[in-house]
């Protein structure tokens, strides 16, 4: 059985991605980075051994633009209302119902990431694991399992620097084993612009940074 890879996101548009980002680089140039990184994403998920995609859109009336930019054969999907929780606890639902052995959720914030990361995170979902990549900001940029679990992700205070040791709690009492990927950092703002190394990614997202680095150096 296969592995897939789902990824939450958002359509980039101005004034409505990477609005902390936006701050200092300028609503434009913040949607064409998170293009980049998205439309990035897709493609890395896409080469995958053994796995398939599925992608949760934002806003619902995006399914259009999300269709003609997903890969053959990908699913798509509107992300439900709720907090993150809602919408993970969803994406995972719809992954396993669609037949998966097992199942990771990233963002579009790590461009950054290989097809041999998302593959280490699909394989180590095994025998009731629950696979994390923890973030600099004390976050995660992916969570994996295989099977769902959607108490994990109750009561979780999103959007601070308490959920990824919140939700490394919840798996815990929930007796599963935790498996940790490499930190990374994820761009919600210009910190995190500023941590990313263009020889680490791929081709849209390192033109896309290298065109606008004089907007943020120094």
């Amino acid at each position: 059985m296969k592995g897939l890879v789902a990824i939450l996101a958002k359509q980039p548009m101005p004034g409505r991605v990477k609005t902390r980002l936006a701050k200092d680089v300028g609503p434009e140039r913040a949607a064409v980075l998170a293009e980049a990184f998205l439309l990035d994403t897709i493609d890395v998920a896409a080469q995958v051994p053994g796995a398939d995609v599925l992608i949760a859109f934002d806003p619902p009336d995006a399914k259009a633009w999300f269709c003609a930019h997903a890969p053959s054969g990908c699913e798509v999907m509107p992300q439900p209302r709720g907090d993150l929780g809602d919408r993970i606890a969803a994406v995972f639902e719809r992954g396993f119902a669609l037949g998966a052995a097992s199942c990771v959720a990233i963002g579009m914030d790590t461009p950054q990431l290989s097809p041999g990361r998302l593959a280490q995170a699909l394989s180590a979902c095994e025998n009731g694991s629950v696979t994390i990549g923890p973030s600099v900001d004390g976050g995660y940029y992916l969570i994996g399992m295989d099977r769902p679990r959607p108490t994990l992700f109750d009561g979780i205070d999103w959007s601070t620097d308490a959920v990824f040791d919140q939700t490394s709690r919840r798996i815990r009492r929930a007796g599963a084993p935790l498996v940790l990927l490499p930190e990374e950092h994820d761009v919600d703002d210009l910190a995190g612009l500023q941590a990313l190394e263009a020889g680490r990614l791929p081709p849209r997202s390192r033109a896309a940074l290298l065109a606008f680095q004089d907007a943020w150096k120094g």
